[in-house]
């Protein structure tokens, strides 16, 4: 298992409010994904599996959230799509494991 716990993490949203950044952890194990950071309403978690190497389907409980997630081999960048809330956007997040 991988886990980047200090992960500078992007929204972008389609009404034009300026982008918010956040720190996250993500966890990579075999074909499994999962991103956590604070939410607007609380720590928020989306999980899910790739549907092919490097590519990623999420969703997030506690907020009815669906993502997608794609990463070139080597690359310490994750980018994606989500949607929660009415809201929809893109994401990038940049994996980073400093202590």
């Amino acid at each position: 298992m991988s886990v980047f716990a200090k992960s500078a993490v992007e929204f972008f949203y389609n009404t034009g409010r300026p982008s918010r950044n956040v720190t996250g952890a993500v966890r990579l194990e075999r074909d499994e994904i999962t991103v956590e950071y604070p939410g607007e309403h609380g720590q928020e978690r989306y999980f899910g599996k790739a549907l092919a190497p490097g590519h990623y389907e999420l969703r997030c409980v506690e907020v009815g959230g669906r993502a997608t997630l794609h990463r070139f081999p080597e690359s310490d960048y994750l980018e994606g799509y989500w949607s929660q809330d009415h809201h929809y956007g893109m994401w990038r997040i940049q994996l980073i494991n400093e202590e």
